[in-house]
């Protein structure tokens, strides 16, 4: 599996300081981040469900921002893999 700096909570805490919603956007209507760690480390195929239009828009342009991972291997060779983050906020 892919790696961001020391593991899960290292992931949580960048999205958590990092991860800014615009006026318009209701942040409790996100409910899950799907992205691919590419074999160079890099997130690609980036969606955000749950929200539409502009937000979709500006929560994904802030996921490519996100700093390089350290890539998924398998039997030694680098491989894309697809990751799925379930958001669970107040009232869901």
């Amino acid at each position: 599996m892919p790696v961001y700096g020391k593991g899960q909570s290292d992931i949580l805490e960048y999205l958590a300081k990092n991860l800014k919603f615009s006026k318009s956007c209701r942040p409790e209507d996100l409910r899950k981040l799907t992205w691919t760690i590419n074999k160079e480390g890099r997130m690609i195929d980036i969606d955000a469900l749950g929200v539409e239009g502009q937000c979709k828009t500006n929560i994904i342009d802030q996921l490519k921002a996100f700093p390089h991972w350290t890539p998924g291997r398998l039997k030694g060779e680098l491989v894309c893999v697809k990751m799925i983050l379930l958001i669970h906020t107040r009232g869901n």
